[in-house]
């Protein structure tokens, strides 16, 4: 018997909107990066947070990172409006987690 992977139609939806620096960080990866992480970012709109090993809370801010490879997507929820905003996209570096 083979599972049925369609996404089940009265799944909450979030809203995805991306910061406009998000946008541009994540329009400079290559093309590659771009759809995996396209790939992820659809994912939250059923499922902000993932019970996934990459996914976790970043401690002192309300804000979120999934990891996907070497790349990082830090966003935020909006649970009252269903909105997940994308705060930014970049690889992994100490510095990337420094401009939060």
């Amino acid at each position: 018997m083979e599972k049925n992977k369609e996404r089940p139609q009265s799944a909450i939806r979030y809203q995805i909107l991306f910061d406009s620096k998000a946008h541009r960080e994540f329009e400079k990866l290559n093309l590659a990066d771009q759809r995996k992480i396209s790939r992820h970012i659809d994912n939250l709109e059923i499922n902000p947070k993932p019970q996934t090993k990459n996914f976790r809370p970043l401690k002192g801010y309300d804000l979120f990172r999934l990891r996907i490879g070497n790349v990082r997507i830090v966003y935020s929820i909006d649970e009252a409006r269903k909105v997940v905003i994308i705060e930014k996209i970049g690889r992994r570096s100490e510095k990337f987690y420094k401009l939060i």
